[in-house]
């Protein structure tokens, strides 16, 4: 994303302690991201969509113009209230339980390439 110029942001419900144990086991996911929402920097935890708001904001994007992956069903239904379009990751749960929430499902990452994915952006 970063080398197509796509700004991008993670957004977790995880406390900031638990993504430091993360970050220093892959020192290299911090700097995949212009920002990273934990949960201890938002009120209101998903399903609320104040996590992907904030992101939108950070790196200088319109929610409506954004994309979410999202593989929980609190985090699909936060996609979707923030007004993102949401890719529904069919990964934990059932292609039948992301559907509902997600406006294109993928059980893999391969399945949507880089075009499609700035599609979905427009």
């Amino acid at each position: 994303l970063a080398a197509a110029g796509i700004p991008s942001a993670l957004v977790t419900s995880s406390d900031a302690v638990k993504m430091q144990r993360l970050f220093d086991m892959i020192p290299r996911l911090r700097g995949l991201f212009l920002t990273v929402i934990d949960g201890s920097m938002v009120t209101h935890s998903k399903p609320h969509p104040e996590g992907y708001c904030r992101a939108a904001r950070e790196i200088g994007m319109e929610p409506e113009r954004c994309v979410v992956f999202e593989d929980s069903l609190q985090g699909l239904a936060a996609g979707r209230a923030s007004g993102a379009t949401v890719v529904g990751l069919a990964t934990t749960y059932p292609v039948s339980r992301v559907e509902p929430l997600s406006d294109v499902v993928i059980s893999s990452w391969q399945e949507l390439p880089l075009e499609r994915l700035v599609e979905l952006m427009s």
